[in-house]
């Protein structure tokens, strides 16, 4: 059951954003569980017990070393997961843009109209102060988590004026970072696609395998 890993995708998208990445490890010889859930409806202690629920229904719960591969607000749900039920069979889990720190576009837009009628209440919660549920949960993590950090930017209002320093155009390389990651990586990627790079699905495929991104293991990084 070594080779059991579940994609969880991103907010405003559906299991079929995993698609490609579903492929990849299915053909690296995975068994793959995408998952979809309704990243707009609903806050997102109540996204995590829908995907909790999920993987019980699939009986994912009681195997050893289940993986995860996430995409953005899916890194927070695993967060969140892990924080309320405590799973003891997690085996590596990867992190694609996660925004673990928050977003600042969420910290500019949080009052406007737009953001919670196009994508929810969920992502009035990804800021990056204390009204955001990621200041709310552990600042270090306790499982083998990889990082990957995107530094290509499509959205070039978002990285004029809200985001400082390098980004994929919705998330900075620092806050993507977090206590406790195994290893932590920069890829030349924008935030919508970056799962759907080859170099990425190559990061991933070594991190589930190995624990590590690199030919070489890295300590943990603080």
């Amino acid at each position: 059951m070594d080779n059991c890993v579940v994609l969880l995708h991103g907010l405003g998208r559906s299991s079929s954003a995993m698609k490609q990445m579903e492929y990849f490890l299915k053909d690296n010889g995975y068994r793959v569980y995408n998952l979809d859930y309704p990243s707009r409806k609903y806050k997102i202690d109540k996204l995590a017990d829908i995907v909790h629920d999920k993987l019980k229904n699939h009986k994912l719960t009681d195997i050893e070393n289940l993986h995860f591969v996430t995409h953005s607000l899916g890194g927070i749900i695993v967060r969140v997961i892990e924080e309320k039920y405590k799973p003891q069979n997690w085996g590596n889990v990867v992190m694609i843009a996660p925004p673990n720190k928050g977003s600042e576009v969420v910290d500019y837009l949080r009052k406007t109209p737009f953001l919670l009628w196009v994508l929810g209440p969920s992502a009035l919660e990804l800021g990056t102060d204390s009204a955001g549920i990621v200041k709310k949960l552990p600042q270090q993590i306790n499982f083998n988590l990889g990082v990957i950090a995107g530094t290509k930017s499509i959205n070039p209002i978002n990285s004029a004026f809200f985001l400082k320093g390098e980004n994929d155009g919705k998330v900075t390389v620092e806050s993507a970072k977090i206590k406790g990651m195994n290893d932590f990586i920069k890829v030349n990627q924008n935030h919508t696609f970056a799962m759907n790079s080859k170099i990425v699905q190559s990061y991933v495929l070594s991190f589930l395998s190995n624990g590590y991104f690199t030919s070489s293991q890295r300590k943990k990084l603080v």
